[in-house]
């Protein structure tokens, strides 16, 4: 791990691969905000087993049509500008899922947040993958997929006690702040970063 970190240090510096991996930790986190939120906002909006079934397909399908695209832009641009973008419509995805009052808005929302998770992966993906390089990229794989699970595993958990608090449209509510301030962060905290 030791050389890895050093590898790093000589390629990129540690603020990039810090700055890509927090960046995928959160918006996957704030991506799973809502797997704890299904019942509630299901129970609110009156939607059937079979429409929140519904919901994690159109989740899948939004991640089908943004892996290819989103790993051909990932091979063009600068990651942290990638995930900015991917930031924003996490963003604009959970604040449409907030406000969401029947199904049809739901669907839309989460196919919006489903794009946005495709980005994130494939943005991390492609960049540790380049970053590792020959002889590390099975330890910068690791790094991304420690995210990626982490993310997985602490959204659910987050998004549930925002929702067992207050409700679970603030708990949208504040995936949507968050991911606008990881957006701005990105794109403004990172400019002198750039190539």
């Amino acid at each position: 791990m030791r050389d890895f970190v050093q590898r790093l240090r000589a390629s990129a510096g540690l603020l990039e691969p810090s700055l890509v991996s927090g960046s995928v930790l959160v918006l996957t986190s704030l991506v799973f905000f809502r797997s704890a939120l299904l019942p509630e906002f299901g129970a609110e909006l009156e939607m059937s087993t079979f429409e929140l079934g519904i919901v994690t397909t159109v989740f899948g399908i939004g991640r089908l049509v943004a892996d290819l695209p989103g790993g051909y832009l990932a091979d063009r641009i600068v990651a942290t500008r990638l995930l900015a973008v991917a930031a924003a419509g996490v963003a604009v995805g959970s604040l449409a899922l907030g406000l969401a009052g029947s199904a049809l808005p739901v669907y839309l929302a989460i196919f919006l947040l489903g794009l946005a998770s495709a980005t994130t992966n494939g943005t991390g993906m492609t960049y540790y993958s380049n970053v590792g390089g020959p002889g590390f990229r099975g330890t910068a794989m690791a790094v991304f997929s420690a995210s990626l699970l982490g993310g997985q595993a602490i959204g659910p958990a987050v998004g549930g006690l925002i929702a067992s608090v207050a409700d679970w449209r603030l708990a949208m509510y504040v995936a949507a702040g968050v991911a606008s301030v990881l957006a701005i962060g990105l794109v403004f905290g990172t400019r002198a970063h750039q190539p």
